[in-house]
């Protein structure tokens, strides 16, 4: 499991990098960026995965959204 949440992880550097360029976040938020999506991530691929993890995940990704949009 943990392998799969490290390369998903992997997958997200570029927004990340991007997120630093653009000065969207500072590079503290985007630490507690990575910090929640590895913990939602390692929620959702654990056999025992209930519906709740899931919907905490598309919350908080869609307040991310919202803060990258009025930053922007």
């Amino acid at each position: 499991m943990a392998d799969r949440v490290d390369n998903i992880m992997e997958h997200m550097l570029e927004e990340f990098n991007f997120y630093q360029i653009e000065e969207l976040f500072s590079k503290g938020e985007i630490k507690n960026i990575v910090k929640n999506r590895r913990s939602y991530e390692y929620q959702m691929h654990r056999k025992d995965a209930e519906i709740p993890f899931f919907i905490d995940a598309i919350h908080y990704e869609k307040q991310l959204q919202k803060t990258k949009v009025i930053r922007k």
